[in-house]
């Protein structure tokens, strides 16, 4: 396999989950605001979703909280997708260089 189509196939997969997270992240948050749902909604959707896709995993509710905050801090327009999934991956690619001591968990300072 071309090396060239596997790194699109990737990226085209990445922009897609970004979509999905900021598309459930925007429920959320709209649900919140013109409906005035407060934390419940996330375990609401969340119960949907798994019912609704039961082969798909990550739909609890502990894993839609980050896509709310995904959708606050970045709300994803179009335009910055490419720029989210660049990010990404040269982020995947610099923890792949380095040596297995560096990766792993700092203490904090202070």
């Amino acid at each position: 396999m071309d090396p060239g189509r596997a790194n699109q196939g990737c990226d085209f997969a990445k922009r897609q989950l970004i979509l999905l997270y900021s598309d459930i992240g925007r429920a959320i948050v709209d649900a919140q605001k013109d409906k005035g749902y407060g934390k419940r909604v996330v375990e609401m959707l969340s119960a949907d979703l798994r019912r609704e896709f039961p082969e798909m995993a990550g739909l609890s509710a502990l894993n839609l909280w980050p896509m709310r905050a995904f959708y606050l801090a970045y709300g994803v327009p179009d335009q910055k997708l490419s720029q989210l999934v660049t990010e990404s991956d040269s982020a995947s690619q610099r923890k792949l260089k380095q040596p297995v001591s560096e990766t792993s968990v700092q203490p904090a300072r202070g």
